[in-house]
C-alpha cells in the first residue's frame, strides 16, 4: 500500500481540527471531569446518609469503578457503589453523563403527562439496582448545587434521605 499523495492529503493537525467538532472532542475532558465530580458528590452524600441510618455499620458499602463510553465523554472510569446487607446486594452505577434526550417535568408529575415543563433533568443518570428492580436517579444541574430526582417507573421524587432510604429498603428486601 502506498502512502497518500502529499498534495491531496491533509496534515494530521488539519485532520484533527476538521474532525474535532464532528467527533465531539472539544472540551471533552472538562465535560467528563464535571460529570465525574457530580457523581462523586452524589456518592459522598449517599454514603453519609447510609452512615447516619446505620450507626452500627450493618451495611457493607464498597466503592469500585465501572468503565463507560459516551460520544461526548469518550471512554472513562466512573465511581460506583455496591451496598451489601446479608445476602442482598444493590449496585449504584452511573449510566450516562450526557443523556440521549432532555427530560423536563413538574415535581410529582407522571412522566406520561404531555406537558413535562419544569425541572431540566438532562444532567445525567445513575441507576440503583438489585438486578431485579431498578430506580433511575436523574441529575438536575444547579448554579450552586445539583439536585437529584428518583424515577420509580411512575413518578419523579426528589432524592433526599427519606426517599433514598425507601428505595434502599425496597432493593435490599
Amino acid at each position: 500500500m502506498s502512502p497518500p499523495d502529499s498534495t491531496t492529503a491533509t496534515t494530521l493537525r488539519e485532520f484533527l481540527t476538521s474532525k474535532a467538532d464532528e467527533y465531539g472532542v472539544r472540551g471533552r475532558n472538562q465535560r467528563r471531569k464535571e460529570w465525574l465530580g457530580a457523581v462523586d458528590r452524589l456518592f459522598v452524600q449517599l454514603q453519609s446518609w447510609m452512615r447516619e441510618a446505620d450507626p452500627e455499620g450493618l451495611l457493607d458499602v464498597i466503592r469500585y469503578d465501572v468503565s463507560r463510553t459516551e460520544r461526548d465523554y469518550g471512554t472513562y472510569d466512573a465511581p460506583a457503589l455496591q451496598v451489601r446487607f446479608g445476602p442482598e446486594e444493590v449496585s449504584v452505577e452511573p449510566i450516562y453523563g450526557h443523556p440521549p434526550l432532555s427530560l423536563t417535568f413538574d415535581q410529582g408529575q407522571m412522566a406520561s403527562s404531555p406537558d413535562l415543563g419544569g425541572a431540566d433533568i438532562s444532567g445525567g443518570r445513575v441507576d440503583a439496582s438489585n438486578g431485579l428492580r431498578t430506580y433511575h436517579l436523574f441529575r438536575e444541574r444547579g448554579d450552586e448545587a445539583d439536585a437529584w430526582w428518583i424515577w420509580d417507573g411512575d413518578r419523579f421524587a426528589k432524592l433526599d434521605p427519606a426517599s433514598f432510604g425507601r428505595i434502599l429498603k425496597d432493593l435490599l428486601s
